[in-house]
């Protein structure tokens, strides 16, 4: 293939061998080898076996392709090749060592990682290079600056050194506050000494029942005191551990796609003609329109109901596109809504049965049972300004699974090539991966139409619960206010009681 003129830029993540957390920076031709103590090295003239040399890399029309030597053993994503076009985050392993370096090409205008990017790398040097527990924590804890420090963009890096300031500010406090609380133990401890001695060298004739029951009281009531706050910090401390593994079970990942008739005649809107791509029509023989989307919902304690956003449940209503289709007569059709949770490989189907005309809330029920679950209460009382709340949810709907699952499972899963919408959800979810993200904030804003709240969360995550620390839903998350330094809105829990009574007024 014909070299491109201007030299592109890649990087090689070393994820094991005597380089391992590295990171090589190079441009045009690279020629590859490896030495004998399994570290790569520029080799120099033709690819040959015979003189270490294993690969050569090089930017070509469609991108990086690499080229191995007649005998070398060249891996990538775990297949043996000869020649292979290259993709960002493909795995290259060079000889029998097993030396793993990680592909990832980059633009000459921004040649540094991005922060998440770094932080993969990190994760994935510890796994692939580390030789147990102790090793992957320290290849973590001396990767993890040092990427922060040289890999990424200026501007990550402030921000980085900001984070890791603020948190060693907090960690700072949190030692002031034990400290504290030590200290005012050692003064009961003292003072039950003190006590004690008193009560020890007094004259028992002079020291009367009264004195000793006064005595007693203020102590009794002195140590109840310290006790409280040490349940106190301790609670806090462990409840949000506690509320994210009591809930996660119940938060559903939904899975639904839409579409449009034409009123008068019930014909399917199409997109094109059979094998070809085209405007939208209804006498063509194309595929019929699909529109695809995800959201969150979570299981309610009955194991009937399922709480969402309404515009999970009726997606076209927030959707401009779509607006202006219904302007001109069509009328929107749910093609398909299914869930999946975390515990249960197979999908189910689930429809809605009840949207709130005001709130984005809306009710759906399951075809198949879910008594098994575990499902979520629903507080009794509104939550209140500057409490704690962890929210649960699918945030950037499969691709956030996917970062989350084995590199094995993923090359596994594309070896053959692109996997459907459809299907890999369910790949996803019988590999174990089906599991929501968490995230912890502080509410800002409680009223009776909205609950505003500073944990963080995106596009996916619409519908999830958002839970105080005793475990009990507060709110339905809903919407993003990015104007508002990524606070985000909720449904109060009392919109929700008001879907539920009107569901079963209009069931009886």
């Amino acid at each position: 293939m014909a070299r491109l003129d201007r030299p592109r830029i890649a990087q090689l993540v070393h994820l094991s061998g005597a380089q391992r957390g590295q990171t090589r920076r190079i441009w045009g031709v690279t020629p590859l080898a490896l030495a004998d103590d399994g570290t790569i090295t520029a080799a120099v003239g033709d690819v040959t076996e015979g003189d270490g040399a294993f690969a050569v890399v090089m930017p070509d029309d469609e991108g990086w392709r690499l080229e191995a030597a007649p005998e070398a053993k060249v891996w990538v994503n775990g297949v043996r090749v000869r020649q292979r076009t290259l993709r960002d985050g493909d795995l290259l392993e060079l000889g029998e060592s097993g030396t793993l370096v990680r592909f990832r090409p980059r633009r000459a205008a921004t040649p540094y990682k991005s922060v998440r990017e770094a932080l993969s790398d990190c994760v994935d040097t510890a796994r692939h290079g580390a030789s147990g527990p102790v090793d992957r924590m320290g290849v973590m804890l001396r990767g993890t600056p040092y990427e922060m420090a040289t890999q990424v963009a200026p501007a990550a890096r402030l921000i980085a050194a900001l984070l890791v300031l603020t948190l060693i500010g907090s960690i700072g406090l949190l030692w002031l506050q034990n400290n504290r609380l030590g200290q005012q133990l050692e003064g009961q401890v003292a003072r039950i000494d003190s006590i004690s001695g008193l009560l020890a060298s007094s004259d028992n004739d002079a020291f009367t029942a009264a004195d000793f029951e006064e005595v007693r009281n203020e102590l009794d009531f002195r140590i109840e005191d310290t006790l409280s706050r040490i349940e106190a910090l301790e609670t806090r401390a462990t409840a949000r551990g506690r509320v994210i593994a009591g809930a996660a079970n119940a938060v559903v990942f939904l899975q639904g796609s839409y579409g449009f008739v034409d009123a008068p005649a019930g014909r399917a809107l199409r997109v094109g003609r059979a094998g070809v791509r085209g405007p939208l029509t209804l006498d063509g023989d194309g595929p019929v329109l699909e529109l695809r989307y995800t959201g969150t919902g979570f299981v309610l304690e009955d194991g009937i109901h399922i709480i969402t956003n309404r515009h999970v449940a009726q997606p076209w209503e927030f959707d401009e596109n779509a607006k202006r289709l219904i302007d001109q007569g069509f009328v929107p059709v749910m093609q398909r809504l299914i869930g999946y949770l975390p515990e249960r490989a197979e999908p189910f189907e689930v429809k809605p049965t009840q949207v709130h005309e005001q709130a984005d809330a809306a009710v759906l029920e399951s075809d198949t049972p879910l008594t098994d679950v575990g499902g979520l209460v629903l507080a009794e009382t509104p939550v209140t300004l500057g409490d704690e709340v962890v929210v649960l949810g699918y945030p950037t709907g499969m691709r956030a699974l996917l970062a989350r699952a084995e590199p094995d499972f993923v090359s596994e899963l594309f070896s053959d090539g692109p996997v459907g919408f459809w299907e890999l959800a369910r790949h996803l979810s019988e590999g174990g991966y089906m599991a929501p993200l968490a995230t912890l904030g502080i509410v800002g804003q409680a009223t009776a139409g909205a609950v505003v709240y500073d944990a963080e969360t995106t596009h996916g995550g619409s519908g999830g619960p958002v839970l105080a620390l005793d475990g009990k839903v507060v709110a339905v998350n809903a919407a993003i206010l990015p104007e508002f330094a990524g606070a985000n809105l909720g449904v109060p829990v009392a919109m929700v009681r008001e879907l539920l009574e009107k569901q079963h007024a209009g069931t009886e």
